[in-house]
């Protein structure tokens, strides 16, 4: 049961650089917009789009997942393991922190795409 919680934890570590990679990428493109045309007839308009479905499947699959990785740091007994699960937990609560706080503020839209 160790092999196949350290294997789950791996996949959780994949997934959560990938979405922190993702949420970084659209933390740094709102930044530069708001860099650009800051000061211009601009400024008070969304510089960035994110689709609402994008939106969702991210918080959905990093609750998932934070949930995963708390379940499983409570039964895994080896220490690297462990410390690798608490990093990728870590790491997608900061990217669900980073969304949340780009679509509140106003450099950011959230759009409904077909």
């Amino acid at each position: 049961m160790q092999r196949t919680y350290q294997i789950i934890t791996l996949v959780i570590a994949l997934v959560a650089a990938i979405q922190l990679y993702g949420v970084g990428e659209l933390v740094i493109n709102a930044s530069w917009q708001c860099f650009k045309f800051y000061d211009s007839q601009y400024e008070n308009r969304p510089y960035i789009s994110i689709d609402r479905s994008l939106f969702t499947f991210t918080c959905i699959t990093s609750f998932v997942f934070i949930g995963l990785s708390i379940y499983i740091s409570k039964r895994i007994q080896n220490s690297i393991i462990s410390k690798i699960n608490k990093s990728a937990c870590v790491s997608l609560v900061i990217g669900i922190v980073l969304l949340a706080v780009l679509l509140f503020s106003n450099v950011a839209a959230l759009v409904i795409r077909q």
